[in-house]
């Protein structure tokens, strides 16, 4: 395992402004500045490059508390995972704050797909995390990581074994047990931790999925728990786009009646009911009329409601891979909650 470092810089944000920060711009060994440079000749407020995982905490400290918002976006030039270069980027929102639950209802380790899961620990005691993984053939196993203070830990879903408890295991590199291994077509996951983390799930992609091969990559951030409702807004099955949606249900004794409705301009166009067994994931081609709209749609509105009595709480994702010019690559995103009066 690398060394672990830990450092911080301070930048000073204009009011009413947008400041970009090149985190590939200075060095894990300087020492603090209170008004380091973002961007530009002369920057200095990143590690420099070179360093393989980085985790970054925010903190607005003017008194009285000024509120910001921070984004990461992340770009990604040739670099090749394992199956062929990635040219593509995901961007992603930061968290509040840690908490110890965090739920991924998207997945796979199939060939050409290197999926992660990075954990970050902000805080000065080491910890710990359960990883629940639960797969699309019904196969489960929990693996117990290792999340030292200060640090951030990257783990290799696509490596260990689907059914195999590991109670220490190894995040990443030669002998690394945290995951589930190669070739498995849908994996969700359910990572609890002893103390507060933050956890993310980036993948890259290289899969033809029917129309060309997409290179690409995406990312998100984990939910914080399961719920009733999921929408989408935004979805595509013109030729040379494949969407899906990833249903996780983490309940482990209770099945999950998903009730899938769609819609187009016009108005509602389809309904699908779709049972997903406890503690397993499950995975809808929305291009595909048995549970999806079908292809030729440009522009669909998806909203999943689990309607049993009571109603199993759902995590939805949807993954989109597309190899037209205007759309290329891979992104992903977890479903709109309605507010409590929808």
């Amino acid at each position: 395992m690398s060394p672990i470092t830990f450092t911080q810089q301070g930048i000073v944000l204009p009011p009413e402004s947008r400041t970009t920060v090149e985190v590939f711009s200075g060095s894990l060994s300087q020492s603090y500045i209170a008004s380091c440079v973002p961007n530009g000749p002369g920057a200095n407020c990143g590690v420099g490059r070179g360093v393989g995982g980085i985790s970054v905490q925010i903190i607005s400290n003017t008194e009285p508390h000024v509120p910001i918002v921070a984004e990461r976006t992340f770009y990604v030039l040739g670099h090749d995972f394992g199956s062929g270069p990635i040219n593509d980027a995901h961007a992603a929102f930061g968290v509040e704050e840690p908490t110890r639950n965090w739920y991924f209802a998207e997945g796979t380790t199939l060939d050409g797909f290197a999926e992660y899961l990075t954990l970050e620990n902000p805080y000065s005691a080491d910890d710990t995390a359960d990883l629940h993984y639960f797969t699309e053939t019904g196969q489960k196993s929990v693996k117990t990581v290792r999340v030292p203070k200060n640090s951030r830990v990257t783990v290799e879903v696509f490596k260990g074994d689907p059914t195999t408890a590991q109670p220490n295991c190894i995040a990443n590199g030669p002998g690394a047990t945290c995951g589930v291994g190669p070739n498995v077509v849908g994996v969700s996951v359910f990572v609890q931790s002893t103390g507060d983390i933050v956890v993310e799930r980036p993948m890259y992609i290289v899969h033809d999925f029917g129309s060309g091969t997409v290179a690409g990559a995406d990312d998100v951030v984990g939910a914080n728990a399961p719920v009733i409702t999921m929408g989408f807004v935004a979805v595509s099955t013109v030729a040379g786009t494949n969407a899906f949606l990833t249903i996780e249900n983490p309940d482990q004794s209770r099945a999950a009646t998903v009730q899938v409705a769609y819609y187009v301009t016009a108005g509602p166009a389809a309904t699908k009911t779709i049972i997903v067994p406890a503690g397993s994931r499950h995975t809808v081609e929305i291009f595909n009329p048995r549970e999806g709209i079908g292809p030729g749609y440009a522009s669909v509105a998806v909203v999943l409601t689990s309607i049993g009595t009571p109603p199993t709480p759902i995590l939805v994702e949807k993954p989109a891979y597309s190899a037209l010019a205007a759309s290329y690559g891979a992104t992903d995103t977890f479903g709109a909650v309605p507010p409590a009066s929808f």
